[in-house]
């Protein structure tokens, strides 16, 4: 969901299958309707005309790393994705049958000590992300990003998460882009107010946004309300 260079559809119409045949390790895949328009019924897109369904196939790994205050859980994911409509190529004409890889993985990396009242999640974790696309026909030719997070930093203060993050994009000079990447940097503080009740702060700077010359930087400033029924 994070990552720029899978082209996922509208939401539409689609199925999703799950295998665990063992605790540690699935395999998951997913069909959708690559038409969907959120406007339409689903079965006005999908089953309507020429039919095109995009695809994706993951296989995660989920190991539990041993350390003195008790297992580290991860989760390290590899995909594959497949678009078979016609896209208008960046050089001319058009291609279909469009496909890309990518990568996730997440590891906790230290646990506050149980005896401390610290919970399975409670602690420092990180993150990497990775995609790769076909600079042919996607803006985005390649993406990664990677940050840390701290859940229960602050005494009493157990479930808030403070977190920071990189992302960079490769973009793709063919379509129309002056620069060659766009970077940002985010740093967010998640404050749980209530067990249904979240705030969460946030600051960003984004360098090269659009891609485009004459604009070096810009600085994003924010606040989400989050509220569970």
């Amino acid at each position: 969901m994070n990552n720029p260079t899978i082209p996922f559809p509208k939401d539409g119409l689609g199925m999703f299958v799950h295998l665990e045949p063992l605790e540690w390790w699935y395999l998951s895949a997913a069909v959708a309707d690559a038409q969907a328009d959120k406007r339409e019924t689903g079965f006005n897109t999908a089953f309507h005309g020429p039919d095109h369904f995009f695809s994706i196939f993951e296989m995660g790994f989920a190991p539990h790393v041993p350390s003195p205050n008790g297992p580290l859980a991860g989760m390290y994911r590899v995909g594959f994705w497949y678009d078979p409509q016609d896209k208008d190529k960046h050089g001319g004409g058009t291609k279909r049958d469009d496909t890309g890889l990518y990568l996730s993985l997440d590891q906790m990396l230290w646990r506050e000590p149980a005896g401390d009242g610290g919970k399975a999640d409670q602690g420092l974790g990180a993150f990497v992300r990775y995609g790769l696309a076909d600079d042919a026909v996607s803006d985005i030719s390649s993406f990664w990003s990677a940050g840390v997070r701290y859940k229960g930093l602050l005494p009493t203060r157990d479930e808030d998460v403070l977190a920071a993050g990189f992302a960079l994009g490769r973009l793709v000079a063919a379509a129309g882009y002056d620069r060659s990447c766009e970077s940002a940097i985010e740093v967010y503080y998640n404050a749980r107010i209530t067990p249904w009740l979240s705030l969460s702060p946030s600051f960003q700077y984004v360098r090269n946004p659009g891609g485009v010359d004459g604009v070096h930087g810009a600085y994003v400033v924010g606040c989400r309300l989050q509220m569970r029924f």
